[in-house]
């Protein structure tokens, strides 16, 4: 590698390294009938896995689903539900079960569903 600007080119640097192949992360947009603290969210949803809270990533600010909440107008809308885009990391460590794999199997478990919920 080497850094081109308007001044010239660094010397060139190389390193070694390596890869291991490891599963692409997953992502799950789940509705909740009431704002949920992002903590106790992934916290809950890491249970409901069982994985480490650490390959939980909430995309959906706070501050989006804060403002959801105010402009909810009960006599326009039936229900409200606020969507959490969440993401699942991949397991550095061991790639037995892959983040598609256990989010489809959430999709599918009706009991790990209502464990969140």
């Amino acid at each position: 590698m080497f850094l081109n600007s308007t001044i010239g080119n660094s010397a060139l640097f190389f390193l070694s390294f390596k890869t291991a192949k490891i599963s692409n992360p997953a992502a799950i947009k789940i509705a909740m009938s009431s704002l949920v603290d992002s903590t106790a969210y992934t916290t809950a949803l890491s249970k409901v896995l069982r994985i480490n809270p650490n390959r939980i990533y909430i995309k959906t600010k706070d501050q989006v689903l804060a403002n959801q909440q105010q402009n909810y107008q009960v006599s326009v809308m039936n229900q409200r539900y606020y969507v959490y885009d969440t993401i699942i990391t991949p397991d550095a460590t061991d790639d037995s079960i892959r983040p598609v794999d256990m989010l489809n199997n959430y999709l599918t478990d009706s009991n790990a569903q209502a464990m969140l919920r």
